[in-house]
């Protein structure tokens, strides 16, 4: 597992990637990234006018790899757990 600090300089270093690359793509520069376990599983940037559809915004852009990872590695459907 990553210490905190370096975990924390990786997460800050991809949002602010995911926004450059938006930007640069003319979109407002927002990045997201959604974590489990302390990995990224999913990683995006707004994508709004280049999809011409509003809702295409960087969470929800992450919600749905986070939907596709879960199916990948088949968490669909499993309890929710601290363990």
């Amino acid at each position: 597992m990553k210490t905190p600090n370096l975990l924390q300089h990786l997460i800050s270093t991809s949002l602010v990637l995911n926004a450059e690359e938006g930007l640069q793509a003319r979109e407002v520069p927002v990045g997201c990234i959604m974590l489990y376990k302390s990995q990224v599983i999913a990683s995006s940037r707004n994508t709004i006018n280049e999809t011409k559809n509003a809702t295409r915004h960087a969470e929800i852009n992450c919600i749905d790899q986070v939907i596709d990872w879960c199916k990948k590695t088949m968490r669909i459907g499993m309890k929710y757990s601290n363990k």
